[in-house]
């Protein structure tokens, strides 16, 4: 369904050119504009990598996968929808920031249903290069912060319950290049490449019974993806 919106709308901003050119008085990319925005709001295609920096046996995921739409696991940080918020400085210069945020809601974790947490926080610079009143450019580069906190519950010995808790930091150098299609006044359709690149990164892993893990891990993140937003 977000898909056929998205591509109705392309369509849309296509045929409506002449028109956007007659109607917008204030292209998107001028001082002043406020922008609200969900840039990953549709995962098309991926790649990521996750580096486990620990010789000490642990359930994380290692390796590297592509990905379809959302990531197979659910819990992809990246694939968070997230709000954008940013304001042009001067034009074509933006400020902002964008948030995410997950979390499980219910009574104390079970057997295969564990707390999960996530907050993500990426601010940045952007520079709007303006091909038409309809289609412009958006380059976006700044930094992101996501903590990811998992509490579960597992079967050890003599169905013994073996409670566990699991961490993971990082702070990545972002970078994005979004094409901006304003399909009608002040609103528009995004899709752009995402890339980011771990500048730190640490999990800790503490299960009952056995010994605690804290190593450096890094996850690497390419991606495809379809936004929208808003300008005023």
């Amino acid at each position: 369904m977000l898909a056929a919106v998205m591509v109705a709308a392309v369509t849309s901003s296509v045929r409506t050119g002449e028109a956007q050119d007659q109607e917008s008085s204030s292209p998107f990319g001028r001082a002043g504009q406020l922008v609200f925005s969900i840039p990953r709001l549709l995962p098309v295609v991926a790649v990521n990598s996750w580096s486990v920096k620990s010789p000490v046996a642990n359930d994380a995921p290692t390796g590297t996968w592509v990905s379809l739409g959302n990531h197979p696991g659910g819990l992809n940080v990246y694939d968070l929808p997230r709000l954008g918020f940013d304001a042009f400085a001067f034009d074509h210069l933006t400020l902002g920031v964008d948030l995410a945020g997950y979390a499980t809601l219910g009574a104390s974790p079970s057997l295969g249903n564990p707390y999960v947490s996530i907050f993500g926080a990426a601010p940045r610079v952007g520079y709007v290069a303006s091909m038409s009143r309809v289609t412009s450019f958006w380059l976006r580069a700044g930094v992101a912060y996501y903590l990811l906190a998992e509490k579960g519950v597992d079967t050890g010995a003599a169905a013994a319950s073996v409670p566990w808790s699991f961490t993971w930091q990082q702070l990545d150098a972002d970078l994005e290049v979004h094409l901006v299609l304003t399909a009608f006044a002040h609103m528009a359709v995004t899709l752009g490449i995402v890339a980011e690149v771990p500048l730190a990164g640490r999990f800790s892993e503490v299960r009952t019974g056995a010994a605690s893990v804290d190593a450096g891990a890094d996850w690497v993140h390419v991606g495809l993806v379809g936004g929208l937003l808003t300008y005023l």
